[in-house]
């Protein structure tokens, strides 16, 4: 471990600090919406037609993601680089049948990004498509998309703990953000975002 972080120049551990800053106020951004509207929960059941089981797993939501925010800033004052693969791989061993269960939890936490890149789209995505414009579209979805790869990675050990899949996904990260980039582009377009 040492010898590794020897080898490394100040410009690298720059970047990974940048990276792991980054990818981490994501998560703190993404986990402070699952709190406001896990607690959101428990006040809906006042709607008809909402089901009561809002009520329990409401506040449930709400535990598991502040313990999740307190693990993830336990893990970020470690200051290993690079953070993200290593906090993944410190995930616990799950028993086998919750494991499904806690790689949908993580999963899930994808899907918060979605409203961040319809933000987006509201923000860049009017008048005519220019060169400026969808670079900055390409950077914002990029830049999102890459955050999320904690989120993808701790799904991925939820269900089986290899560190040479986190190390292969690691290592090829910006391949797979540039995929999932152009996916979601295609996707947007394809329903009609002004992008």
């Amino acid at each position: 471990m040492e010898l590794e972080r020897a080898k490394r120049s100040a410009f690298e551990t720059f970047l990974m600090t940048v990276e792991s800053t980054a990818s981490v106020f994501v998560a703190f951004v993404v986990g402070l919406i699952v709190v406001i509207a896990g607690g959101a929960a428990v006040f809906a059941p006042a709607k008809e037609g909402v089901p009561k089981t809002l009520v329990f797993a409401g506040p449930l939501v709400v535990v598991c993601e502040v313990l999740f925010l307190v693990w993830l800033k336990n893990g970020l004052e470690r200051q290993e680089k690079p953070f993200i693969p290593k906090f993944a791989l410190r995930q616990r061993r799950w028993p086998i049948v919750t494991r499904p269960l806690f790689a949908a939890w993580w999963a899930a936490h994808l899907l918060v990004t979605v409203p961040a890149l319809w933000v987006a789209e509201q923000i860049i995505g009017r008048g005519p498509v220019t060169p400026l414009r969808m670079t900055v579209a390409v950077a914002v979805v990029w830049m999102l998309i890459h955050c999320s790869l904690l989120y993808l990675l701790l799904a991925t050990t939820a269900l089986y703990r290899s560190a040479s899949t986190v190390r292969f996904a690691w290592r090829f990260r910006f391949a797979i953000d540039l995929v999932f980039t152009g996916g979601v582009l295609l996707w947007a377009r394809a329903e009609g975002w002004e992008l």
